[in-house]
């Protein structure tokens, strides 16, 4: 069977459609810019500023920085779109959290290497307690959540099997209340929330119940909707109605935030949360988009869009976000950029810069997976799963889920 996105051109030849790998680059993108270490001081507005300045300038950089929720729903939205239409198997979650695993480990063993090297350059030895606690969230980084996407996501795929079985026996009327409900509690809840304390609706996000929760109404819109995820106008009304309502939030937020004098007022906005259905909306238009058109095939797009996990590792991870942001606010400062508008055009370029940079460097660790450790990507894998799958327990679960 074909998986995420790929089509088959050739016996046991997958090819990447471009069009999804172009979401998934620009779901980074959306990531990179909430997650980047802007400079002390540039979200807020100039205290000198007149209200309609101060409103305009904060407006401007939350429309430019402020749409993570859209990529954090994106990302995840395009591997959820395909898995919707897969036979569940525990032996295939298994063998995507063990490639995804196997790059947190490359990355934290990278930053971590890094961070001792640091540390020896200055002629100081690093302390005990934080090497220690360094070395076990590197060894472990999902149960140590490290990474709380990566992780996450790999809690999910190993209940993703268990999930789609138990949804599919409830059948369309039961899963549409489910959406429904859903919706109504998470789907709009954190815009008041969000106002009011400054946090996330119920616990709901930065655990892996957010991936649940999307692909509870994802796979319910692929199962017993299919004829709406295949119309490009819907598609359209999808995309503006989201940015419509999105960019609302953001405009009414921003409103009370000038207003009170408190700019971190309305930052988790409709749009910076994945669970909001504005976000959702925007995510599902572009998926639409992205598979209704004819399929293009690039060896450079899908190279890309293959390192842009490790984007969001080195924003997220500890020790290289105390770096950049260190090294961020030393090159902001040498600018002497004042409080004019040029500070927004000057940080979203760093941003880019970033992701690029990212971009490009991960296609050492490409080369490196290519000819070192995927040369026989999952043996270690395989020889686990032979073991474990000797117990009967094992095997009945096994057999319930193909037969589901």
């Amino acid at each position: 069977m074909v998986l995420h996105g790929t089509s088959q051109t050739a016996p046991n030849k997958r090819v990447r459609n471009s069009n999804i790998e172009v979401l998934r680059l620009l779901a980074m993108l959306l990531i990179a810019f909430i997650h980047f270490p802007y400079p002390s001081g540039v979200q807020a507005y100039p205290n000198s500023g007149s209200f309609a300045n101060s409103f305009c300038y904060m407006f401007l950089f939350k429309m430019l920085t402020c749409w993570g929720g859209v990529g954090d729903c994106l990302f995840f939205g395009i591997t959820a779109w395909f898995l919707c239409e897969e036979q569940p198997s525990f032996r295939k979650s298994l063998t995507r959290a063990w490639q995804l695993e196997k790059q947190l480990w490359y990355y934290s063993l990278l930053f971590l290497a890094l961070e001792v090297a640091k540390y020896v350059k200055h002629g100081q030895p690093m302390p005990k307690e934080r090497l220690l606690d360094d070395i076990l969230s590197t060894l472990f980084p999902v149960s140590s959540d490290l990474w709380w996407y990566p992780a996450a996501y790999i809690l999910f795929l190993l209940l993703y099997p268990f999930i789609t079985v138990a949804l599919r026996s409830l059948g369309k009327r039961l899963h549409c209340a489910l959406c429904i409900v859903s919706l109504l509690v998470w789907g709009l809840s954190p815009f008041y929330q969000d106002t009011l304390h400054n946090g996330y609706s119920h616990g709901l996000y930065g655990n892996v119940f957010v991936f649940i929760y999307l692909y509870v109404l994802l796979s319910c819109l692929r199962w017993y909707f299919s004829s709406l995820v295949q119309s490009k106008r819907l598609a359209f009304i999808f995309c503006g109605v989201g940015f419509l309502l999105g960019s609302a939030s953001q405009f009414v937020h921003l409103l009370l935030s000038v207003k009170l004098q408190n700019h971190l007022i309305g930052w988790r906005s409709w749009t910076n949360n994945p669970v909001c259905f504005p976000s959702m909306l925007i995510a599902l238009g572009l998926l639409i988009f992205a598979n209704v058109y004819r399929p293009h095939y690039s060896r450079v797009v899908n190279k890309f869009a293959s390192g842009a996990l490790p984007v969001y590792l080195v924003l997220l991870h500890p020790f290289t976000l105390a770096l950049l942001t260190s090294k961020v606010n030393i090159v902001f400062a040498a600018l002497k950029l004042g409080y004019g508008y040029r500070r927004i055009g000057v940080c979203v370029g760093m941003a880019v810069m970033l992701y690029i940079a990212v971009l490009l460097f991960d296609f050492i660790r490409q080369s490196l997976f290519s000819h070192v450790f995927n040369r026989n990507p999952n043996r270690f894998l395989n020889w686990v799963l032979e073991k474990v799958t000797q117990f009967s327990w094992v095997k009945r679960v096994e057999e319930t889920i193909s037969e589901a």
